[in-house]
């Protein structure tokens, strides 16, 4: 919010406070919670439709690597387990 200068603003309210009610499109709802018409609503979500949900990922071209581990070392009651 504070890179796009959206801090205090209704994009920023939606997502901090009525995030349930967007990833269930209830606009409806959002416009009572925040007092705003539907037409300001749907602006913010457009704006938040925009947003680029992996923001690391224009810095890297490369995959994510995940590694596997081999073994597993649990801890119980001051003795350690190896798991696989």
């Amino acid at each position: 919010m504070k890179a796009l200068k959206l801090e205090g603003s209704l994009v920023e309210k939606i997502l901090r406070d009525g995030f349930d009610l967007l990833e269930n499109n209830k606009y409806k709802q959002l416009a009572s919670r925040f007092k705003a018409s539907i037409e300001d609503i749907l602006r913010a979500v457009n704006v938040i439709k925009g947003f680029e949900p992996k923001p690391g990922r224009s810095y890297s071209s490369e995959e994510a690597v995940h590694i596997i581990p081999d073994v597993y070392i649990e801890e119980s009651k001051g003795n350690y387990h190896t798991l696989k």
